[in-house]
């Protein structure tokens, strides 16, 4: 357990590195965990992989800490791929079903059920396949899917079935583009 932890983190920190012109190693070290834009995938991550195991107690820890400093609500239900990023992380909700490899999810958005769902049904919730982009304010609500290479613009209302490939904007959002210009 703590071996695929640790790969995941590795994964997850390359990728935030590979964003920034720091001088840091591309490979997780323990003296990264306190930089800011990385203890919340950690606590996410450590959260997912101690829920449910013989003791919950760590799991429920990283999610108050994640709820107390950084206003990140996260269920442990939702399964995340690695190379998540989270650039700034504050004020996000995340209640995916599922999480693709290489996501990043910029603050103040919100995944989840399109209505209140305290059970937690996964065919109320979104699916986000690999390589997604969510940006600033956005909002990816419902029973929907965002194929590969999918964006969303700042401020943005997903309520239906995003394509491969494409930009999706405005409210509720729509095809803008259908080739990334990221």
């Amino acid at each position: 357990m703590i071996r695929d932890l640790l790969g995941i983190l590795n994964k997850d920190w390359a990728r935030l590195v590979s964003f920034s012109n720091l001088k840091l190693s591309s490979e997780f070290k323990l003296k990264y965990i306190l930089n800011y834009k990385f203890l919340p995938v950690i606590l996410i991550r450590t959260a997912f992989f101690t829920s449910g195991k013989f003791c919950s107690i760590p799991s429920k820890l990283c999610l108050f800490i994640l709820h107390l400093f950084y206003n990140i609500e996260y269920t442990t239900k939702c399964a995340i791929g690695p190379g998540l990023v989270l650039p700034h992380p504050n004020s996000i909700i995340i209640g995916a079903y599922k999480i693709g490899n290489n996501t990043t999810i910029f603050n103040e958005v919100t995944i989840g059920a399109k209505y209140p769902d305290p059970d937690f049904i996964p065919d109320f919730r979104p699916i986000l396949k690999d390589n997604c982009n969510i940006f600033c304010g956005a909002r990816v609500l419902g029973s929907i899917v965002l194929s590969d290479r999918c964006s969303v613009g700042a401020n943005s209302v997903v309520l239906k079935d995003c394509d491969i490939d494409s930009v999706y904007a405005g409210i509720p959002a729509r095809k803008v583009n259908s080739k990334i210009l990221l």
